[in-house]
């Protein structure tokens, strides 16, 4: 199983977008059965963080067992 929320999930794909190794990150991330992305819409997200959290969903998706959750914001 791999778990991150989506800042960490960001962080990484942003530290591998660095030294060229996103694809390797992301097949390293995809090898777990179970692939969980927690906090999703508890703060709000850069370009950085969506194309961290597209990366991982194309790359799992129908392969991968994806679990992801999330918070809504109350506003009044």
């Amino acid at each position: 199983m791999s778990w991150f929320t989506l800042e960490t999930l960001s962080a990484a794909i942003g530290k591998s977008k660095v030294d060229g190794s996103t694809a390797r990150t992301v097949a390293r991330i995809c090898r777990a059965d179970l692939i969980v992305i927690d906090d999703i819409g508890l703060l709000p997200v850069g370009e950085d963080a969506a194309e961290a959290f597209y990366r991982i969903i194309d790359a799992a998706y129908e392969r991968r067992g994806l679990t992801l959750t999330g918070c809504v914001r109350e506003t009044r």
